[in-house]
C-alpha cells in the first residue's frame, strides 16, 4: 500500500477561495486549497502570511491520501515524475546537524563541497548525494505555490493522488502531531475540481476551534 486513507469531514481554510488570489504561502507545497483542522496553529505559524475570511467546509464522505516518507512511494512518484519531466536529477552538499531547539535532524543542501564549508566547520558532517529537483514544467504546475529546490515530494504527492485516485478529495499531512516550533500541524489540501463536493460558508473567528477532538483524522481500513 503506498498511502494511508484518512476520513476527515470537517476543516477550515483562512483566507480567499479564489484560485486565482491564493498565496504562495503553503508550507504542505500541496495542489488545491489549503485546509487544516487546526486553523488556530496554522495562524500562528504563517505569521502574517495566513490571513483572511476564516471558512468551514464540511463533507460526509470526504477521503484524503496521507503523505509518508516510504522508500515505496518515493520511488514511485520519482519515477512517476522523472517520466513526465516534473524533476530531474542533480548532485549537491549535504550538511547533517542536530537543532536542540526543535530536536530534530536537519539537512542543508549546497551546490558544493566548497560552499559547504564555507558555512560550516571542517568537521561538519558533509557528504555529495544525489537529489530531484524540480523542473520549469513543475514550477509552472504548482504555481502560486513554490515547490522545495530539494524536496519536492510534497508537492509531486498531490499531483500523483489528483492524477491516478480520482475518488480521493485531496492529499493530507501531519495527522495528529501540533508543534508550532517545527512548523506542524493538521493540514492538507483539498483538489479544485473536488471543491463542489464540499459544503462551504464563512464563520466569525470566534467559531474557530482550537482543537476540534471529534475531527482527528481517522485512518479508514481500506
Amino acid at each position: 500500500m503506498l498511502f494511508k486513507t484518512l476520513s476527515i469531514k470537517k476543516v477550515f481554510h483562512v483566507g480567499t477561495m479564489n484560485p486565482k488570489l491564493r498565496s504562495s504561502f503553503n508550507i504542505e507545497q500541496a495542489k488545491g486549497l489549503s485546509i487544516s483542522t487546526n486553523p488556530r496553529e496554522w495562524i500562528r505559524i504563517g505569521k502574517g502570511q495566513i490571513a483572511g475570511e476564516f471558512n468551514s467546509l464540511f463533507n460526509p464522505n470526504a477521503r484524503f491520501a496521507l503523505y509518508n516518507k516510504s522508500k515505496e512511494l518515493i520511488n514511485t512518484l520519482s519515477e512517476y515524475a522523472l517520466d513526465k519531466g516534473l524533476v530531474m536529477k542533480k548532485q549537491k552538499a549535504a550538511v547533517r546537524y542536530y537543532d536542540d531547539e526543535i530536536e530534530e535532524e536537519i539537512i542543508e543542501y549546497f551546490e558544493s563541497m566548497s560552499d559547504a564549508f564555507d558555512n560550516f566547520d571542517e568537521d561538519a558532517d558533509i557528504e555529495n548525494v544525489d537529489v530531484l529537483i524540480p523542473t520549469n514544467k513543475l514550477h509552472k504546475l504548482m504555481q502560486p505555490i513554490r515547490v522545495d529546490e530539494v524536496n519536492p515530494f510534497r508537492a509531486l504527492f498531490s499531483l500523483y493522488v489528483s492524477e491516478k485516485y480520482s475518488d480521493y478529495d485531496g492529499v493530507w499531512h501531519n495527522p495528529q502531531e501540533i508543534c508550532v516550533l517545527k512548523y506542524q500541524a493538521p493540514a492538507g489540501s483539498i483538489f479544485d475540481h473536488k471543491l463542489k463536493d464540499w459544503t462551504q460558508h464563512i464563520v466569525e473567528e470566534s467559531e474557530l476551534p482550537d482543537f476540534i477532538e471529534e475531527h482527528i483524522p481517522k485512518i479508514l481500513t481500506y
